[in-house]
């Protein structure tokens, strides 16, 4: 399974430190709801450091949090219903090593892996054999159970086990704000459903969608404002 959202929505200036801290705070609040397995869950980081520093800000906790190298040489004979490995990708490895903890019968889930650059092609197969076959084996099989991702004009959304949404964002003035002359008033965020589809979309095609809903409501917009215009002239 996997999870994938932008920590810091409309910010494109999230440094590396920022994108790590905010998603192992965020997993800590996502974890809560497991945390009666107790040992048999088993929270997962790319390296021992990260570990450390998860261990250090979430306090005592029941389960296990471990990096990657170590749950890798973890004993099949310890207990694990429940494996959720966090930001892992920074380096090629860390994806094949998802495979290497992987235990059979036991969900894992993803959360923010940037999994899209598997999927599309990001890392060419003749430049990154093993990673291509632990692609075919595992990664391409993981189910976006929660995704979000930016595109120009809005959104690609998905919610299993709904259909994935391409969603118009923009901005309209807020009821009740002046529109004075010289009073631009407060905007306000919309969205809009363009599309839904049950197979997900390639990003361009949303991109495509989002623009010609765009443009369509901003022709609209014109008619009416132009037809206005005539009845009060």
């Amino acid at each position: 399974m996997e999870i994938e959202f932008p920590i810091s929505p409309g910010r494109i200036d999230v440094s590396l430190g920022e994108f790590l801290d905010d998603s192992r705070e965020w997993t800590r609040e996502f974890v809560r709801p497991f945390t009666p397995k107790g040992a048999k869950l088993w929270v997962i980081f790319p390296d021992g450091k990260e570990a450390t520093l998860a261990g250090k800000r979430w306090g005592g906790v029941n389960f296990r949090i471990m990096g990657i190298d170590t749950a890798m040489k973890a004993s099949k004979d310890e207990a694990c219903e429940l494996q959720i490995a966090v930001t892992p990708g920074f380096n090629v490895q860390e994806y094949i090593n998802l495979e290497k903890v992987r235990r059979p019968g036991v969900p894992m889930i993803v959360v923010n892996g940037n999994l899209d650059r598997i999927r599309g092609g990001y890392y060419p197969r003749i430049f990154y054999p093993g990673l291509y076959k632990v692609k075919e084996r595992m990664l391409q099989y993981f189910e976006p159970v929660y995704y979000l991702k930016p595109a120009q004009g809005g959104f690609l959304f998905r919610k299993f086990p709904e259909e994935w949404q391409q969603v118009l964002a923009y901005y309209d003035l807020q009821p009740g704000a002046g529109r004075g002359r010289g009073d631009k008033g407060r905007k306000q965020v919309l969205t809009k459903v363009v599309a839904t589809c049950e197979e997900r979309p390639a990003y361009n095609d949303v991109v495509n969608a989002l623009k010609k809903e765009s443009l369509s409501m901003a022709r609209a917009a014109q008619e009416a404002q132009e037809a206005a215009e005539r009845e009060a002239g």
